[in-house]
């Protein structure tokens, strides 16, 4: 096949970057599927921006836990959530985050661990996103 100008590339699959985290070369890597959905829990109701990756996704971009631990061996495929520093204060302003319950469009998730507050990193506020899994993405 011939690659024409002007074609758009094809995006990455979840596959290809597990067979591309395979080569010697690549020491880790953390897939990311980047969207928005709506946050609820404690009678609260937010939108928020969603990263799907892996446990790598933390040391990879430089994050740190505040609180808790995300996808701990053993648990990649439990649907765990990390909340930004921001949300966890908004909707349990009162209480620890960690263990809690929350909504993420249609799935529910336990709180496993809070961002560190750091700002803007990787053009996203991080204080605002929330890390899932990337099977749940």
């Amino acid at each position: 096949m011939k690659l024409q100008l002007g074609q758009t590339p094809r995006d990455l699959t979840l596959k290809d970057a597990q067979l591309l985290g395979r080569l010697p070369q690549v020491r880790r890597y953390a897939p990311l599927n980047v969207g928005a959905a709506e946050l609820s829990a404690a009678n609260r109701l937010r939108e928020v921006t969603v990263l799907g990756s892996t446990a790598n996704l933390i040391p990879i971009r430089h994050m740190k836990l505040a609180q808790g631990s995300f996808l701990a061996h053993g648990t990649e495929r439990s649907a765990q959530i990390v909340l930004g520093a921001k949300i966890a204060n908004e909707f349990f302003p009162r209480s620890q985050a960690i263990g809690q319950r929350v909504r993420l469009g249609d799935n529910r998730f336990l709180v496993s661990g809070v961002l560190a507050s750091q700002g803007e990193s990787m053009g996203f506020n991080t204080d605002e996103i929330v890390i899932i899994p990337i099977d749940y993405a």
